[in-house]
Parts: structure tokens; sequence; C-alpha cells
């Protein structure tokens, strides 16, 4: 777990690598749980986890954010992409990824928007 501070709630993750560098198969999961700001004015605190897999060049990272119990954000990204091809790619060739997302908002709470807002000094 990691201590954050001005913020409230848990934050963990683990990875696990197997394989050659060329070839590796890659899996992750990073969680949050109750995580919110303790300075800033938002809505309620929220639950997350990011889980990702690489194997035989195919990736896939999910994205689930809850508040209050509901969904309001979730996706994914999918891509095909060899280690190996960056490792030896040339400037000439480039590498030759492909890559797409699908995102969801539902429930999503709009007053969190004004955390983005540029502030006046």
């Amino acid at each position: 777990m990691l201590k954050t501070q001005q913020f409230a709630g848990d934050v963990g993750g683990e990875i696990t690598l197997d394989g050659a560098i060329a070839d590796p198969d890659v899996h992750f999961t990073v969680e949050a749980n109750k995580f919110s700001s303790t300075i800033a004015t938002t809505p309620s605190a929220f639950d997350a986890k990011v889980d990702g897999r690489y194997r035989d060049g195919d990736a896939r990272v999910t994205l689930a954010v809850a508040s209050s119990g509901k969904t309001v954000l979730d996706g994914n990204v999918d891509m095909q992409a060899r280690v190996e091809s960056l490792l030896r790619a040339t400037n000439e060739e480039g590498v030759g990824w492909r890559a797409s997302t699908k995102v969801r908002l539902s429930e999503f709470p709009l007053t969190t928007l004004q955390l983005f807002s540029p502030t006046s000094g």
C-alpha cells in the first residue's frame, strides 16, 4: 500500500513478469479503494481498478471506476505490438503497432469537472 499526502484511501498494485525481454508475459493490477482528496471538494470517494495483460504481442488494459456504488467510467485499450519490433526497429521502418480504445461514461458526476478548470491566482 502507498501512503499519500492530501488524499485519503488506499492504493495498491501488483506486477508479474515472465519470459524473455523480447517476448515477455506481463500482468499488472492497480487498485484504489475509497480514494478522495482531503483538500478538494469532490463529491465522494471512488474505487478504481486498472488491469493489464501483455502476452504474445497482444495487450489489453481494462479500467473501471465506481463512486457511491455506481460505475461511472469503464473501458479498455487493446493493442497489437511486439516488444521485439521496438527493440529492433530503425527510424526508417517504424514499429508498426496498432491500438484501439473504448471508454464509457455513465452516472458520471458532472460536478467533478470543476477539478479540471483553471484556477485564478
